[in-house]
């Protein structure tokens, strides 16, 4: 998946890099989430949907959270290296959940 390079940002989680990337598309079937995927591997993607009802922008959008979910994701199952199906998350208004 190739990200837009704009509004793609990079973090660095426990010495790997990661793109991630706000997806803000105003069309019913691409809602807005939050995909992240390894720098150099570019293997499953992590996507994770903040904005689902009823925990609609709980959160800002900042490096920590996105270090926060990357560290979520690796931790319950997220292969960023390897190809696979997307890996998706939710919030559920306090922790995030698969």
């Amino acid at each position: 998946m190739a990200f837009a390079k704009k509004f793609t940002r990079r973090i660095t989680v426990e010495g790997e890099s990661y793109l991630w990337h706000l997806r803000d598309n105003n069309l019913e079937a691409e809602p807005r989430r939050i995909v992240v995927q390894h720098i150099a591997a570019r293997g499953q993607i992590l996507v994770v949907d903040p904005f689902s009802e009823p925990w609609v922008l709980n959160f800002e959008i900042r490096p920590r959270v996105i270090r926060t979910m990357i560290l979520f994701g690796l931790t319950h199952g997220w292969e960023p290296k390897e190809k696979a199906a997307p890996y998706l998350l939710r919030h559920d208004g306090e922790h995030f959940i698969r």
